[in-house]
């Protein structure tokens, strides 16, 4: 009996972005055609189809947008596994239950895709055998297992994945697995001496910490004493590209008589910058724009500071994500979760009242931003990307504006040479001992 099965179920922001049903027969093996769509933003329009080299599925998760896109480039040099993954990758999609009984989250998808299917298809090439034959054979298997196996998230997911095809008919999935005992109980016993060699990361002492977020308070504190003179300056930046420009490029302009023209230093002179720009080394148009993320990265290590949220759901949060908590000193940040229920969904983390003036900061920039774009104010992520910081950009993709990638340690305002000192005294000990 033919039935239709929905992707993403409850990973969804908007019924826009949901993809196309598949119509499922459990005696029929049906691969979806190259234009079935996999992926819609959350304005409906069209992501990825099947057919796609690349599928982004950054609408169904709060994470960041650099793990949501599986680029398939990588096996494109073999059709035939080419073909296989994607085929093993969709069924994952639609067939495999997470927490609730609700499809895998991105992020699990993620592991798979990086942890069991890429080193899979590695082995494969090397042996001159597709997936199928690999899978169908204990042998090639248990080759595969001591030679790519060497960690415990490739374990898992092996593992994981077997007993999803013992679980599905192999009329269904074209693929001729059958489960093994003897596989089974190998997975089981690495796992258990991987699990015993995994050494903890070491905990960061309370006083490096609380220095880091002492220097952290005080950059806060500077950012705002310059916040005025520095949203102007992105006011200006933003509507002219020969704004703080270099004096070799000024010379040029002041010759064609384009009265626009403003030289680099006599920007700054004009909203009293110089001295703040000097402390962190911004000295032209190109090192503002990072500026202005490492001012993001500073205000995003607070956050997690003070909520203890992850990765991911700070770069959830929208601009209105704060919440008061009537007489108390206390407020609650709003983002969404894949951590504690099925699906994506919104939740709140109690943080202190402290945090209003980091908000108030990303919130104001991204203002200006907002209003220089003609984009809804009330609808922007709070962690805008910041190659939205270019004079005169036309085209903006709106289910792009969030940040695509951000690294905590390159991506902020430097600490001190006291927290970075100890903090690599720290890392070299931990290196030593291992």
């Amino acid at each position: 009996m033919a039935a239709q099965l929905s992707l993403f179920e409850g990973y969804n922001d908007t019924y826009l972005s949901i993809p196309d049903k598949y119509v499922n027969n459990e005696n029929i093996f049906k691969i979806p055609s190259d234009n079935f769509v996999i992926s819609r933003d959350n304005y409906g329009k069209t992501l990825s189809t099947y057919g796609d080299i690349e599928w982004d599925f950054s609408p169904y998760t709060s994470e960041s947008l650099e793990g949501t896109i599986f680029k398939f480039n990588k096996f494109s040099n073999n059709s035939i596994i080419l073909k296989e993954i994607k085929w093993i990758m969709f069924l994952l999609i639609v067939f495999a239950e997470g927490r609730g009984g609700t499809g895998y989250s991105v992020q699990t998808l993620r592991n798979y895709f990086r942890a069991s299917l890429t080193p899979l298809f590695e082995y494969a090439t090397i042996e001159a055998l597709t997936l199928n034959e690999l899978l169908s054979s204990a042998n090639q298997i248990k080759k595969y297992i001591v030679r790519y196996c060497t960690n415990n998230q490739r374990v898992r997911t092996l593992s994981s994945l077997l007993s999803f095809l013992t679980r599905l008919n192999n009329k269904i999935t074209g693929i001729n697995y059958f489960e093994n005992s003897e596989i089974n109980n190998i997975l089981v016993k690495l796992s258990i001496v991987l699990r015993a060699k995994h050494n903890q990361t070491a905990i960061i002492p309370s006083k490096i910490l609380s220095e880091s977020i002492k220097q952290r308070w005080e950059q806060i504190n500077d950012i705002e004493s310059n916040l005025d003179n520095l949203l102007n300056f992105i006011k200006e930046y933003l509507s002219s590209e020969y704004f703080a420009i270099p004096p070799a490029s000024f010379a040029t302009h002041k010759r064609s008589n384009n009265k626009k023209a403003i030289v680099w230093d006599d920007a700054l002179k004009k909203f009293e910058l110089a001295d703040y720009f000097k402390r962190y080394s911004v000295k032209n148009r190109s090192s503002f724009q990072g500026f202005v993320k490492n001012i993001q990265g500073t205000c995003k290590h607070l956050l997690h500071a003070y909520s203890g949220m992850r990765n991911g759901e700070v770069l959830s949060m929208k601009i209105n994500c704060l919440e008061m908590v009537k007489g108390r000193d206390t407020l609650r940040l709003i983002g969404t979760t894949t951590k504690l229920e099925s699906g994506k969904k919104q939740a709140k983390w109690v943080t202190t009242d402290k945090i209003s003036r980091v908000i108030n900061i990303l919130s104001k920039i991204n203002k200006v931003i907002a209003t220089h774009y003609h984009i809804d104010f009330k609808e922007m992520p709070l962690f805008l990307t910041t190659s939205l910081l270019v004079a005169n950009k036309k085209d903006i993709n709106m289910s792009r504006l969030h940040i695509k990638k951000f690294s905590q340690e390159s991506h902020s305002l430097p600490l001190n040479s006291f927290v970075n000192h100890q903090l690599i005294r720290q890392i070299t000990k931990k290196i030593a001992s291992i």
